[in-house]
């Protein structure tokens, strides 16, 4: 399988509604589109399959904050808290914490508790949020068991973060729910929480935020050791990092696992 063109094709079979409307805009009306920079494989498919060709338009990316340009941005949103320092200073997280008045929620986390306490709770509410939205294919537990495989599966690959095609992607959701992944699926692991283009290979994404690798592959890990390591798929070639033993730790501590 072409993991390109497959993936390719699934996210155009998706968006033919866009391009319905923005091909029906009349000249001199502009149209405000948003999304995950990581979605589409280059500029040029993001034209095609917004129904952009012929016409002016101007492409801006957020970038990532700095803690100065974070605390800005918060500062103009009325959140005056200090910011934890595990939580990711990614526009995306932030504006979403925002938009979805969590903010109060996710600073009542207490980071006092370890890395794997606070990563379990954000991940949980990350993962909530994917489901939730609309058209969404997978509830937030596959979501996450999606998530934690591809963590895993960077793990045998030179990198470390990536590149994650779009068969490892296919394939994750296959291995955790037994089931093909559809177009709506399809659609739905490309905009995955975490995950960013990986500019020197087209088509492919990597994981962004070291601290949500770490926290992702520790609870791959531990869902590994409570079943006798029955879903264990890939040679690693690097090891658990700090955070991702953290991770391990905290949630085999949660189930109550024994030496056994």
């Amino acid at each position: 399988m072409d993991n390109k063109n497959f993936m390719r094709d699934a996210r155009r079979k998706a968006l033919q509604g866009v391009r319905d409307f923005t091909q029906k805009v009349p000249d001199g009306v502009g149209v405000f589109i948003c999304g995950r920079d990581h979605y589409f494989d280059s500029i040029s498919e993001l034209t095609t399959s917004l129904g952009l060709s012929g016409r002016p338009y101007t492409v801006v990316d957020l970038e990532e904050f700095t803690e100065a340009s974070a605390n800005d941005f918060l500062r103009r949103n009325e959140i005056t808290e200090p910011l934890p320092d595990w939580l990711p200073r990614k526009p995306l997280i932030l504006s979403y914490l925002l938009r979805n008045k969590l903010f109060a929620e996710i600073l009542s986390i207490d980071a006092s508790k370890g890395f794997g306490y606070a990563w379990d709770n954000f991940l949980a509410r990350i993962c909530d949020r994917e489901a939730g939205l609309e058209n969404s294919s997978m509830d937030p537990a596959t979501i996450r068991a999606v998530l934690e495989r591809l963590a895993d599966v960077v793990r045998a690959k030179p990198s470390g973060t990536g590149p994650i095609t779009g068969n490892d992607l296919a394939d994750a959701y296959s291995d955790e729910t037994g089931q093909a992944a559809g177009e709506g699926v399809l659609a739905q692991l490309q905009r995955l929480p975490g995950l960013t283009q990986r500019d020197s290979e087209a088509g492919s994404r990597a994981f962004v935020d070291h601290d949500m690798l770490g926290a992702l592959q520790g609870g791959a890990f531990a869902r590994q050791a409570l079943t006798g390591f029955q879903t264990a798929t890939v040679a690693a070639l690097s090891e658990l990092s700090d955070r991702a033993i953290s991770m391990a730790t905290y949630l085999l501590v949660k189930e109550q696992a024994t030496a056994d």
